[in-house]
């Protein structure tokens, strides 16, 4: 055999080995681009479908020849022409991948659509990826109705913690407080009445302590259900508690307040009166100031407070982070509370500049309340 055809017969084996090998390649592809079970199908630059895989055809339940060629929003979205916001539009503007996610033949899908591009860099068509997350929707709704009925009962066992609250404050009025106050106009008759000087000691001591179980009494009464709150209202509540903790911790708060008003029912003025007074409380125990301030306003239809210090500060994201898993409940649990509510709530704190926190609620929920 001659040279040339010796190669001539080279050149055909390896065109066939070649021929062979491309086709082995294209069927792996082929068989791998079926397996994947996500969504995936290439579109020229006008949309129409060019390549897809066989999870493409149990999602529309059509056949190739319904398939290739036709417009991705027709197989997809049973449009005509693009659908709002078309993300196909976007990403041939921008040549960047655009995402979104969609409500589909009764399932949620996140769509990734990709530029496809020639070796000179030029756009030729797109490349879309959809995931099927309708299980993925249906544990986060799960989720949230979970979450939301765990609000409610927080909001329920806050409002009956109250009550209970109530309660036990008017029993110790009503009956430990009176009967005190009976005992020692008793004891003074009888200090009275006493002959010998003997007696007078211990009647005085015992009036005393009488006189301190009374004053015990009250501060306990205060304590758990202020009666200024339901009697005065929110803002004389507030000054009360101001005076009380810069008797007690030596705490000098700055309050102001800016045509509020009092009607609030009384659930939400003892929400907010709580919510004072755990953010002072964390300013006496934590922030290592004496100086705070407050302030109260109606802002556009909306219960605005702001407590703020300018003490040590704190990390405000990895508060529900540490390992004690108890510090920072109140804090979560204000903001728990306070999303119930439909409202707003919102902490600031810098390291050594100190923490400000700021709480709204709209006035007609308070008013439905």
């Amino acid at each position: 055999m001659e040279k040339s055809e010796l190669s001539e017969s080279k050149n055909i084996i390896e065109q066939e080995w070649l021929t062979e090998n491309i086709k082995i390649t294209v069927q792996q592809w082929r068989h791998t681009f079926d397996a994947i079970s996500d969504i995936i199908f290439i579109t020229d630059i006008d949309g129409k479908i060019l390549r897809y895989n066989k999870a493409m055809e149990n999602f529309t339940g059509k056949h190739s020849f319904e398939i290739l060629n036709h417009s991705c929003w027709q197989i997809i979205h049973n449009s005509s022409g693009p659908v709002k916001n078309c993300p196909l539009i976007n990403v041939k503007e921008t040549l960047t991948r655009q995402t979104l996610t969609l409500f589909i033949n009764d399932g949620w899908f996140n769509i990734a659509i990709y530029p496809l591009m020639n070796e000179n860099r030029d756009f030729i068509g797109t490349v879309h990826v959809m995931i099927n997350i309708t299980e993925l929707k249906n544990i986060e709704r799960k989720l949230l109705n979970e979450q939301a009925q765990l609000r409610t009962l927080a909001s329920k066992l806050s409002l009956t913690e109250e009550k209970e609250r109530r309660r036990i404050a008017s029993d110790l009025h009503d009956n430990i407080g009176q009967t005190l106050a009976i005992a020692k106009i008793k004891l003074g008759e009888v200090r009275d009445m006493a002959t010998s000087t003997a007696f007078a000691a211990p009647l005085n001591e015992i009036n005393r302590l009488i006189a301190q179980a009374i004053h015990d009494t009250r501060a306990i009464i205060s304590d758990l259900s202020p009666p200024i709150l339901y009697e005065l209202g929110l803002v004389p509540a507030v000054e009360w508690l101001i005076e009380k903790m810069y008797k007690q911790y030596g705490l000098l708060i700055n309050f102001q307040y800016d045509a509020f008003s009092e009607t609030l029912p009384d659930n939400i003025r003892v929400l907010l009166f709580q919510i004072i007074r755990e953010l002072l409380m964390n300013i006496v125990k934590h922030a290592q100031t004496k100086n705070a301030k407050v302030f109260i306003k109606n802002d556009n239809n909306n219960v605005s407070i702001i407590v703020e210090d300018k003490g040590k500060g704190f990390n405000a994201f990895q508060i529900y982070s540490s390992d004690d898993k108890t510090k920072g409940f109140g804090l979560f649990n204000i903001r728990e509370r306070i999303n119930y509510m439909g409202g707003y709530f919102d902490i600031k704190s810098v390291i050594k500049e100190g923490t400000r926190v700021k709480i709204v609620l709209p006035l007609e929920i308070c008013e439905t309340e």
